[in-house]
């Protein structure tokens, strides 16, 4: 599952949460919380205030998937899946 749109997190329809990553959208299995141990293996986080909002228009924390944590980002765009102003100068 991929977002749609520039967010952090999804919940879903029973309450779980989503995370996001912030470079490709891919999203992780449905979680109980966003708490450091309820991620998933691989799953980093870049922690900001809830109330923080980004320049994407996302609030709180940033998650990477096991793919783009580690160095993994490196060369790569924020939100990289989306059409946005911010990819515009790619």
């Amino acid at each position: 599952m991929i977002a749609t749109e520039a967010v952090n997190t999804m919940t879903t329809s029973t309450g779980k949460v989503r995370l996001v990553c912030q470079i490709c959208g891919r999203c992780s299995s449905p979680r109980p919380s966003t708490r450091m141990w309820d991620m998933p293996g691989g799953w980093t986080v870049a922690p900001f205030p809830e109330r923080h909002t980004h320049r994407d228009g996302s609030t709180g924390d940033l998650y990477y998937c096991a793919g783009h944590s580690h160095g993994g980002a490196i060369g790569h765009h924020i939100r990289e899946y989306l059409d946005t102003p911010l990819n515009a100068s790619r």
